[in-house]
């Protein structure tokens, strides 16, 4: 019914340990991996998979750096060849959780007005870097719920929630839509997010369910990969940048009626801070790293921002409203690594073979 869709990069490590986990969790859907890593990684890769036969169902595709030179265009080779109904996307340091997924599809079978569904995103933290060692810290992800009826409003929340839909279960016709343009738009984070993850919300709703669908682990400098000053002095920038105002305005303006001119005003109101919190984040980074002050970002934002005419008000009309909560059992700021390994955690049952493998898997052997 699923398949889980992971691009990977020189990280067997990574890759194999999750191979490892949903052969012992009993996943019976489909793994698609989209290997771009060199020939040591890759040959560690596929004789892993060789060992996995008759355990799990993988479709292995070798996608080679370059052409394929981000995942975004990894993911439109992987939608392509998708054998099942529904899909998701998990990087190859990330577990999604069988139990949690198969309640998401239940969902969606239910709720044709919705393009997607996840349930509830926990991050770990260990002691040092790589695939296994001591978890330190356990805190809850957010994921965006946008549930609004018009579109723009659906957009915006995601924009402003600025979390990526992508670990959500969609239809895998949805998929396809959302990368089917991916070979046109290849700068990373435009083309790999933004656009994807503008389609998710444009093509319906968005739903947060309370059970536990990923745990992700956040490694160190995760946030900084995409230098928004090289994307933005990049020569496909402009025609990138362009082209997306467009497909998101002629959507807006189709599905919810409105005038080409006023969908890309709505647009604008929503691209332009976007772009600015990126590059101010990456600007913040490197001065950091180079032991300087950082600049207050909510400052410098709210003074650009005041120069958009009406951009404040609409801020104020929409504050609170656009994205939506999961309702839940159990309060997600409590979320913590003490609390989850309690028994009377509602997660503790789908957490603790994330947790035991992690602190215990050095001598995981699949080649």
């Amino acid at each position: 019914m699923i398949s889980i869709l992971i691009p990977t990069l020189n990280r067997s490590d990574f890759l194999l340990r999750a191979l490892y986990y949903y052969s012992r969790v009993g996943f019976d859907g489909y793994i698609c991996i989209g290997d771009s890593s060199n020939a040591q990684h890759s040959e560690r890769i596929k004789r892993a998979i060789q060992a996995l036969k008759g355990e799990l169902e993988i479709i292995y595709r070798y996608l080679p750096n370059p052409p394929y030179t981000n995942d975004a265009l990894c993911m439109k080779e992987l939608v392509e060849s998708t054998p099942t109904p529904y899909a998701v996307y998990s990087g190859d340091d990330d577990f999604l959780i069988p139990n949690g997924l198969k309640q998401c599809i239940a969902f969606l079978d239910d709720h044709t007005e919705y393009s997607a569904v996840h349930g509830v995103r926990i991050a770990v933290v260990l002691e040092s870097s790589g695939a296994f060692g001591k978890i330190t810290r356990a805190y809850h992800r957010p994921q965006p719920v946008l549930e609004y009826e018009k579109v723009y409003q659906r957009w915006a929340g995601w924009m402003r929630h600025g979390t990526s839909t992508q670990y959500s279960v969609h239809r895998t016709d949805t998929w396809r839509r959302m990368y089917r343009d991916a070979v046109a738009l290849l700068l990373r984070d435009l083309g790999s997010e933004v656009y994807p993850c503008s389609l998710s919300a444009i093509l319906g709703k968005v739903k947060g369910l309370d059970c536990l669908t990923a745990v992700w682990q956040d490694n160190p400098g995760r946030f900084f990969e995409a230098d928004y000053y090289s994307l933005m002095i990049h020569p496909e920038w402009s025609r990138t940048i362009q082209a997306i105002r467009c497909d998101i305005a002629e959507a807006i303006a189709q599905k919810d009626d409105l005038a080409m001119k006023d969908a890309y005003e709505m647009v604008d109101k929503e691209l332009f801070p976007y772009i600015l919190v990126r590059l101010q984040s990456h600007y913040n980074h490197v001065q950091y790293n180079a032991g300087h002050t950082k600049t207050n970002i909510k400052s410098v934002l709210n003074r650009v921002l005041s120069y958009i005419p009406g951009f404040m008000s609409l801020v104020q009309s929409h504050r609170g409203k656009v994205s939506g909560t999961i309702p839940l059992n159990s309060p997600l700021e409590k979320i913590s690594l003490p609390s989850l390994l309690k028994p009377s955690s509602c997660y503790y049952t789908d957490f603790m073979p994330i947790y035991q493998l992690i602190r215990t898997g050095r001598e995981i052997r699949l080649e």
